[in-house]
């Protein structure tokens, strides 16, 4: 989860913003993830909505459900918790169907 999570946990760091990381519970279908950097030109820069022409495509690649849920592996859970976290802009965890792990 840390290194999936990795790229944000950079960026929030860059800009000095806390972020919560969610611990999916459910099963998911498999993910086409996509990472984009804006192009630095004055135009782009001055938008603060930043648009299609503004954004420039960095990598696509596909995260298997499995590895993003814990799902099939709720007994790994306290482990994560129990995991020290060495971004400053981690702030903690969040369930997502905490239901689950009754």
């Amino acid at each position: 989860m840390i290194t999936i999570s990795s790229h944000e946990l950079n960026y929030a760091e860059t800009v000095n913003k806390k972020i919560k990381l969610g611990i999916e519970l459910t099963k998911i279908e498999d993910e086409q993830h996509q990472l984009f950097y804006i192009k630095k030109n004055a135009e782009c820069m001055d938008n603060k909505q930043l648009n299609n022409k503004c954004l420039e495509k960095r990598e696509s690649y596909t995260v298997r459900g499995d590895d993003i849920s814990y799902c099939n592996s709720k007994n790994k859970v306290p482990i994560l918790l129990n995991t020290k976290i060495t971004y400053s802009s981690f702030d903690g965890f969040v369930y997502h169907h905490i239901k689950e792990l009754e």
